[in-house]
């Protein structure tokens, strides 16, 4: 394997997730049910295509914090 596709590895495996991750921190704003992936889809409409590599992976995450996200929701709506 050459350097640039390690390198290009070692990327793609410190952004995974990403999205999820940036949902799920309150202080950028409230928590978005599969907000992950919503947040993805932003990346890749202002161009930046490596967003498309994170969103199985946000998918996958979002699902996870689902009772998380689901549960915050629920209280901001009281």
């Amino acid at each position: 394997m050459n350097r640039k596709a390690l390198y290009a590895l070692l990327i793609s495996a410190f952004l995974c997730g990403c999205g999820t991750m940036d949902n799920m921190n309150s202080a950028r704003g409230p928590t978005r049910v599969y907000g992950g992936v919503r947040h993805d889809m932003r990346e890749i409409a202002v161009g930046n295509r490596a967003a498309a590599l994170d969103i199985p992976l946000s998918a996958v995450g979002d699902t996870v914090t689902l009772p998380v996200t689901v549960g915050r929701k629920l209280t901001e709506a009281r």
